[in-house]
Formats: structure tokens, C-alpha cells, sequence
């Protein structure tokens, strides 16, 4: 019991945000204020970045091979560009 007590300690011990952490993010939140002409690209990045991380996640973690990541943005990007093609978009 005392092993499990000491793994939980040290995991809330390196639970807790860093400087830089807080500095990125108030960074990345202040991007949004200062160049709100650009806000539309800038969502485009946070998607793909987030497609990439989850991506990341579960081929090198996890070392699971997932076609199911592939499907879902082709299946997007198959739907835009068919809605961009008869103008709804």
C-alpha cells in the first residue's frame, strides 16, 4: 500500500503547470487578440495540430495502428470540397 501512495505523491508532485507552460498559453490565447484578422487560419492550425498530437498519441504511446484517424479527415476533407464544389460553402 505504501508503494501506490507514493507513486500517487510524485505524480501530483509533477502534476503542476510550469512557467513556461502558463507562457505558451497565455502566448498562444494573446494571438487571437492581437491578430484577429488571421482567426481562420489560426483554427485551421489548432485542428490539424490537434490531429497530429491525437495521432502521436496512439502511434507512439500506445503503438496502436489506427486507419480510424485517416477516415475521419478524408471523410472531412472529402464533404468540403464536395460542398465547395456546388457552392454551399
Amino acid at each position: 500500500m505504501a508503494t501506490s501512495s507514493k507513486v500517487g505523491s510524485i505524480a501530483r508532485a509533477h502534476a503542476n503547470w510550469h512557467w513556461g507552460e502558463i507562457a505558451f498559453w497565455c502566448l498562444a490565447l494573446a494571438c487571437g487578440f492581437v491578430f484577429p484578422s488571421r482567426y481562420l487560419i489560426m483554427t485551421d492550425i489548432v485542428r490539424l495540430a490537434l490531429f497530429a498530437l491525437s495521432l502521436d498519441l496512439i502511434l507512439g504511446y500506445a503503438g496502436i495502428v489506427s486507419l480510424g484517424h485517416a477516415a475521419f479527415f478524408g471523410i472531412g476533407a472529402y464533404g468540403a470540397g464536395l460542398l465547395a464544389l456546388h457552392g454551399i460553402v
